[in-house]
């Protein structure tokens, strides 16, 4: 009983984990296009 409350506590973790590396992926992946664009923009106007 104690061992499959466990194991969903585990999976539940797991799958938050996923949810949330996803989100911190994205928002890093969204900051480094915009860090690019903003550094283009930039470059263009004093490069």
């Amino acid at each position: 009983m104690i061992d499959s409350i466990h194991n969903l506590f585990n999976a539940g973790l797991d799958g938050a984990g996923s949810v949330f590396q996803a989100i911190i992926g994205g928002i890093a992946s969204l900051g480094g296009a915009l860090g690019t664009s903003i550094k283009g923009v930039v470059d263009a106007i004093f490069g």
